[in-house]
């Protein structure tokens, strides 16, 4: 039900770049119910480790966008 509201949210445009932060937000709630999902972590390690993958997948893609634009301006 929750999916097919998101769906339905996403396809009126109502979620206009919120979509995103409300994924993570769930995901983090099954991780944080699930016990099995975060094993021995507490849960300040595991909001911390997604915290900083999320920074550094934001920085590859910067550097790769970097490296595209100079690649395209020389070629």
């Amino acid at each position: 039900m929750g999916l097919a509201g998101l769906i339905f949210l996403q396809y009126r445009r109502w979620l206009e770049g919120k979509d995103l932060p409300i994924l993570a937000a769930i995901a983090f709630a099954i991780v944080a119910l699930v016990p099995i999902l975060h094993g021995s972590l507490s849960l300040v390690q595991v909001a911390l480790i997604a915290g900083l993958s999320a920074a550094g997948a934001i920085a590859i893609t910067a550097l790769f966008r970097l490296i595209y634009q100079l690649l395209s301006r020389f070629l």
